[in-house]
């Protein structure tokens, strides 16, 4: 509440002070049920203190459980639930069940890692002969002998960076994704409506314009999804983000005889270029799970009030920058019947972007296009800024995790007082022990 207006006014963007019910009851969640998987173990280890023991105890150290009790049922089952739990709430939050699924697993072999790390560290310094140096002697010592919190320190910083290195990947990803690729690739116009004469005056002036570089059209129409096997468009609920927007009303459609270049994989069967059965579509992979459909199935669209009846021939993979792509894409066919225009994206020169803006505005004042680079420009803008927020909400995080490490040292404080008694009695300078914690 008190971080989040000043880090907005830097960064130049609105976060508002707010109270996010949703989210702070979903953060409880998992504080409660990482809170119980973490406790349930040494609780358990409790148990098998003796009193007795407890009175001759010289610190906090508890006795190691042997496998035999780690592996009974009423010690793992507690802990599973525990963990499935977690996973089904972060499946429940984000919605991508892969997605977790491969961060469990990383998570798991970082801590399989991590925790080897540090077991094989205590067995490497057991063999290495003691140094004559009694401080330094002692604190090797101190990193293998019963009780020493190295392992869980190294677990902790190790976990604490990784998560570091997953927001700073996140954040240059997303930079990279939407600016580099982008901006890279992505046309400097695009130009909608355009009629066949339009088409070839843009043609010939792609031709004999050097600072035109690249050309790109597709013919394009619009319809809506009426019906998906039989079932009313407007009734079907659940649906991905995608699908919802394939659901959402009159949307571009195109139809093409070649497969597109940009297409990277696909399933099912491409029609052949000299098709002329029934309608088939092709759809986005993304589409599949999103809407529950497989090859074969129907999809029933409204186009300028007639009904077309459409069979899914495949499914395929591709990303936006890479060209001209529509999330629904027809055989030849009926189709081609219906009146349509034509897209038509046109990338300019690096350096020639406002030439080309005014030739085209010269040449034709009567066609609308829309400068992608423009927009680009702005969007570079705007993901800096919101980098600098992600970069501060992580070193929050970090400084959190710092703290959990601050804990887990003083927590083995009583351990090292009565060490520290015992040297002392030995015959160790104040000077020495303090060597020795350092």
């Amino acid at each position: 509440l008190i971080l989040l207006p000043f880090v907005g006014n830097i960064v130049n963007i609105n976060l508002p002070a707010l109270v996010d019910v949703p989210s702070l009851l979903t953060a409880a969640g998992f504080g409660i049920l990482a809170g119980f998987a973490f406790s349930y173990l040494p609780l358990m280890g409790a148990q098998k203190v003796s009193p007795a023991l407890l009175f001759r105890s010289l610190g906090t150290t508890m006795p190691q459980m042997s496998w035999r009790t780690m592996v009974k049922p009423q010690v793992v089952v507690p802990i599973a639930i525990a963990g499935a739990g977690i996973f089904l709430l972060a499946v429940l939050v984000t919605n991508r069940i892969s997605l977790v699924g491969f961060y469990a697993l990383g998570v798991f072999a970082s801590f399989v890692l991590l925790r080897g790390s540090g077991w094989l560290l205590q067995q490497a310094l057991r063999l290495v002969p003691p140094v004559s140096f009694t401080a330094v002697r002692n604190a090797l010592r101190n990193i293998y002998h019963p009780g020493s919190s190295a392992p869980v320190v190294i677990v902790s910083i190790g976990m604490g960076l990784a998560m570091l290195l997953v927001i700073s990947l996140l954040n240059n990803n997303l930079q990279s994704q939407l600016l580099g690729a982008v901006s890279r690739d992505a046309p400097t116009f695009v130009a909608l409506d355009l009629f066949p004469d339009e088409v070839e005056a843009l043609e010939q002036l792609a031709e004999e314009d050097d600072n035109i570089i690249q050309f790109q059209s597709s013919a394009m129409l619009r319809g809506s999804v009426s019906k998906v096997n039989g079932v009313d468009a407007a009734t079907l609920e659940n649906v991905g983000e995608e699908a919802m927007f394939l659901l959402s009303g009159e949307i571009p459609l195109t139809w093409v005889r070649d497969m597109p270049p940009a297409t990277t994989s696909i399933e099912g069967e491409w029609w052949p270029a000299d098709y002329e059965g029934p309608q088939l579509i092709s759809l986005r992979r993304t589409i599949k799970s999103q809407l529950r459909v497989e090859v074969g199935d129907t999809i029933q669209f409204k186009i300028f009030g007639d009904i077309v009846e459409t069979k899914i021939a495949n499914f395929r993979d591709y990303e936006w920058q890479n060209g001209i792509n529509f999330m629904v894409t027809f055989s030849p066919g009926p189709i081609e019947a219906f009146p349509f225009n034509y897209l038509r994206t046109l990338k300019a020169a690096e350096g020639a972007e406002k030439t080309t803006e005014r030739k085209l505005v010269r040449l034709f004042p009567d066609l609308g296009f829309i400068p992608i680079g423009d927009a680009l420009s702005q969007m570079e803008n705007v993901l800096a800024r919101l980098g600098t927020a992600v970069n501060v909400v992580g070193g929050l995080a970090v400084i959190n995790g710092l703290l959990v490490l601050a804990g887990t040292m003083a927590a083995g404080r009583k351990q090292r007082e009565s060490e520290a008694i015992i040297q002392k009695v030995l015959g160790a300078t104040r000077a020495e022990i303090l060597w020795v914690f350092v």
